[in-house]
């Protein structure tokens, strides 16, 4: 009895709870000489968003905004009677550039401004414009890498005939696998991650994971499909050691890749925006479980229908300065048709973001006064955007682009 409580208090404390995961550590504090209650540890969330987590400061005197340096170390300014020239105002969590309020213990986001990245920064300050001091501030270290997404190679060929293009950690819950071949003829197989040193049977809260479509039965077979998995709430990729199609009756793995240590990804966009508090505004779309369709060797649609409106994840392999991506509904109620489709076209506007226009085809020719392939709201079509929530990502070749649009637009 004594030797079988022993087993069992150990497989107990090997499942530990998940740590929250906020992105790579910037720093935490605000420096040695802190005025006004400003507490907080500063996360980079990706090369152009960062978090900070328990933020507090106390608003008073008005006047406080985020001040970064472009040239100088934080302490050739600190107690200088003027502003650094150098440095940049950027805006506040609410998206403006109005003073700081009152925070206690909240989780914040700043975005830098547009074409900027963190190591455009040499050191992260909260200043008082009203009377130019300083109320803390830190360096931003050197050689600091933002978080960003990470090609960890294709899957291994085991068994059943399992193969893959790359596959990609988009964030620490986001999986994505190019090209996803299996037979589908194991019994019992499933996707499955794991924290022990090779591919075995695992203990929950590891092992087995849902899907592409958010299914947790036996996984069927794959021709080249393109596939995005979620994980559950309670597990993060920062803390797993491997991925793999594995066969849990049998207690074989078909095929794996091996997660690399101390893993610098962005945090999961819809866990960034659930650790927020209110007043904070973020763009981010909270993912569904979407449906998944492959439109081509290079094209992917993916979608899930959310009250009045429609959610839409286009992924494709292009080359983001030249290509663009297409899809809508046809001209044609029984056939593919160009002509008279209504469409969303989405690209990557060069040192911007993802960008996604509501386009309506009236005929094969440019877009002019009287038709075209043209957007909505040009003068031919009169018509709307009625695109919304767009967001997206570009990453190992793969542009990725989140959008929403109402069941009923006036082009149905």
């Amino acid at each position: 009895m004594r030797a079988q409580l022993f087993v069992l208090l150990v497989v107990v404390s090997s499942v530990q709870a998940l740590t929250p995961y906020h992105g790579k550590l910037i720093h935490s504090g605000w420096g040695a000489i802190v005025d006004h209650g400003l507490t907080g540890d500063t996360y980079a969330v990706n090369e152009n968003t960062i978090q900070i987590i328990g933020f507090s400061y106390d608003g008073n005197p008005p006047g406080g905004v985020f001040l970064l340096g472009t040239d100088k170390k934080y302490s050739a300014v600190t107690g200088a009677a003027t502003r650094d020239p150098t440095a940049t105002i950027i805006a506040n969590p609410d998206g403006n550039f109005q003073a700081l309020g009152r925070y206690d213990n909240e989780n914040i986001t700043l975005r830098l401004p547009p074409g900027q990245v963190l190591t455009d920064y040499t050191y992260i300050s909260v200043w008082c414009r009203n009377f130019t001091v300083y109320f803390g501030g830190f360096d931003i270290p050197e050689g600091f890498v933002s978080p960003k997404p990470q090609n960890i190679g294709p899957l291994t060929h085991r068994a059943h005939a399992v193969y893959s293009g790359d596959v990609t950690i988009i964030d620490d819950k986001t999986i994505s696998i190019l090209n996803l071949r299996y037979d589908g003829q194991g019994p019992d197989a499933f996707f499955y991650v794991g924290v022990t040193d090779s591919v075995t049977t695992q203990v929950a809260p590891y092992g087995k994971i849902p899907d592409e479509n958010g299914d947790s039965g036996v996984i069927s077979g794959y021709a080249g499909k393109n596939i995005t998995i979620t994980l559950p709430d309670n597990l993060s990729f920062t803390q797993l050691k491997w991925f793999s199609l594995y066969c849990i009756l049998f207690t074989q793995n078909f095929g794996e890749v091996f997660i690399p240590e101390n893993l610098n990804v962005p945090p999961a966009l819809d866990v960034a925006a659930a650790s927020t508090t209110a007043g904070v505004t973020t763009t981010t779309m909270a993912a569904p479980v979407m449906n998944c369709e492959p439109l081509s060797n290079k094209l992917q649609i993916s979608w899930a229908v959310e009250d009045n409106s429609i959610a839409f994840e286009l992924a494709g392999t292009i080359d983001r300065e030249t290509d663009y991506m297409a899809f809508g509904l046809s001209g044609s109620d029984s056939t593919f048709q160009m002509r008279n489709a209504d469409v969303v076209v989405g690209y990557w506007k060069s040192g911007e973001t993802a960008k996604a226009v509501d386009y309506y085809i009236t005929s094969y020719a440019q877009c002019a006064p009287n038709g075209g392939a043209c957007p909505d709201t040009s003068v031919s079509n009169g018509g709307a955007n009625d695109i919304t929530n767009i967001e997206g990502q570009f990453s190992e070749g793969v542009l990725r682009i989140k959008y929403k649009r109402s069941l009923t637009t006036g082009m149905l």
